[in-house]
């Protein structure tokens, strides 16, 4: 099969991670690199454009980024991440299993503990800059999401506790049985998707608002909606649902490149640029440090380890299942 998943031009483990996690489940899998048949893993991928494919073989991805309202290549669904996006799909709720980097322990064992605090902005957020003298002010420890899979996972695996913006920081420390807790910076943090997977492990999502280390962060990726900064918010499953359902799609670039056209956004773009309007416009590195503070002193989240394990068998006869179906030897 041909392996499906978003590729970042900067680099994001938790996509990366298909490169690394089911080639290596099973080589044979993904041996004919012209097989018109495709494998969509890790990712909110479900309904991104394929070159070169007839038939996409569905398993853990899930929606929230792509029209979804025809897809237009033929889909096999054997899992997807989790409620919401089955929901959406219509599609029956016991092919909601949860992602798939929860099968990352079988190929990349879990470190002795460091004891370390992590934090581990998204990908987006990292590159808007400042996290370093963040973490500094904060005595936490930054986790660049852009690095290897292999060098984020075992800085998860072996960490005592995870503050992450990003969805998969989240998903790899639960998956090792390390608490976690989730903060948003700026508007891209898609509510839909991490839901969709808090729902699949039973656990609550309360992300605290935080403000970005830097103005410019606000201005190309806007301020988070729902809360003030500094508050721990609980999401509606009804109200991510209605947008989803009204705009068949997240916010995607075309949207976004027509907010940059406009003079408003031009205009806090300059005054972005001048470090001097930093402080005057309420953002700073200390500021982000003293929020991160108080969110690592809030209650921890964690799956139960019975939940964990009850859903990584069902993954693992789930994959083997496709392996089966295609002919391929399956190393689990």
């Amino acid at each position: 099969m041909k392996l499906i998943y978003f590729e970042s031009a900067h680099g994001n483990f938790g996509d990366d991670l298909n490169l690394e996690l089911w080639p290596r489940l099973s080589p044979a899998l993904f041996e004919d690199s012209q097989s018109t048949d495709g494998f969509s893993g890790i990712g909110t991928i479900i309904g991104m454009p394929v070159e070169g494919v007839e038939r996409i073989h569905v398993f853990t991805s899930g929606v929230g980024y792509n029209r979804i309202a025809r897809l237009k290549t033929p889909h096999q669904f054997w899992a997807v991440r989790g409620p919401l996006t089955a929901k959406i799909l219509g599609l029956n709720p016991e092919l909601a299993l949860t992602d798939g980097a929860l099968l990352a322990p079988m190929i990349f064992p879990k470190p002795p503990s460091s004891g370390e605090v992590l934090v581990v902005p998204h990908w987006e957020s990292i590159l808007m800059g400042g996290w370093q003298e963040t973490c500094a002010h904060a005595d936490l420890t930054l986790v660049d999401p852009t690095q290897k899979p292999d060098v984020v996972i075992r800085r998860l695996a072996g960490a005592k506790l995870v503050l992450t913006e990003s969805l998969h920081g989240a998903i790899l420390a639960d998956a090792y049985g390390v608490p976690w807790l989730p903060f948003t910076t700026v508007q891209s943090f898609s509510t839909f998707k991490w839901l969709d997977w808090t729902l699949s492990v039973g656990v609550p999502l309360r992300p605290m608002i935080i403000p970005p280390p830097l103005t410019k962060a606000a201005v190309a990726l806007g301020r988070p909606r729902g809360g003030r900064w500094g508050e721990q918010i609980s999401p509606l499953e009804s109200d991510v649902m209605e947008d989803i359902q009204r705009l068949k799609v997240a916010e995607n670039e075309a949207t976004r490149d027509s907010r940059r056209n406009t003079l408003t956004f031009r205009a806090k773009q300059f005054v972005a640029q001048h470090p001097a309007m930093q402080p005057l416009m309420g953002y700073s590195p200390r500021r982000t440090a003293e929020m991160l503070v108080k969110l690592s002193r809030a209650e921890p989240f964690l799956s139960k380890d019975s939940t964990r394990a009850a859903l990584t068998t069902r993954l693992a006869d789930t994959f083997r299942r496709i392996c089966t179906s295609a002919g391929a030897a399956v190393q689990i």
